[in-house]
């Protein structure tokens, strides 16, 4: 994303240590019906499908894990993922093709995702459910994400920068972590990124603890 692209939509993100928005399409909505991944074909013998069978992948799909924030996730074509190193609390996902290296200030644009030891919120990341005062139309879900029980969270943010955006967060506990995914869908600022369904989608695919 060049400079003159983050200036547009600086005044539009908020995050206490890099922006973070991302994603589009309505958050309003209730959460879509929980789905898991579909095992690997299975043998005749009658037996209950191994956890460790490998998921068929919607085509041109692919892996990627990240030892970082101790996740794994298949990724859609053109989607790539940015800062997934440890001089960032978190890893972008870039779905809209706007970056070429880890983007810095305020004003990025994607998908976040961050996991954490215990339960503490992510440090870089104003998440919906640690600042509902901010916004309207704030839906809670429980959902199932890849057979693991965990929370969407969904809002118009009304105040603050970011106003006038909707997000979409998810947050799930598993193995003594908790993974964070925060998403603003929509669109901002004239750029077009991921619908709302994508992002769920692209959640179902999270496989925790790798």
């Amino acid at each position: 994303m060049t400079v003159s692209v983050l200036s547009r939509i600086a005044g539009y993100v908020a995050i206490s240590m890099a922006g973070c928005l991302a994603a589009c399409g309505s958050a309003g909505s209730s959460a879509p019906p929980a789905t898991t991944r579909t095992p690997a074909a299975a043998s005749s013998t009658p037996d209950t499908p191994s956890p460790s069978a490998t998921p068929s992948l919607p085509s041109g799909w692919t892996p990627y894990t990240s030892a970082t924030q101790q996740v794994a996730f298949d990724l859609p074509p053109g989607w790539k993922v940015y800062c997934d190193d440890v001089s960032a609390s978190w890893l972008l996902v870039d779905s809209g093709g706007l970056y070429t290296s880890c983007p810095q200030g305020d004003g990025q644009v994607g998908i976040f995702v961050a996991s954490v030891a215990g339960t503490a919120p992510p440090v870089g990341l104003s998440l919906i459910s640690t600042s509902k005062s901010l916004y309207s139309n704030v839906q809670t879900a429980t959902v199932e994400v890849n057979g693991v029980s965990g929370t969407r969270l969904s809002g118009d943010q009304t105040e603050g920068q970011g106003s006038g955006s909707s997000q979409v967060e998810y947050d799930v506990e598993a193995g003594g972590r908790t993974y964070y995914v925060l998403a603003v869908v929509g669109g901002i600022a004239g750029i077009k990124t991921a619908a709302a369904a994508q992002v769920d989608q692209f959640v179902q695919t999270f496989a925790f603890g790798a």
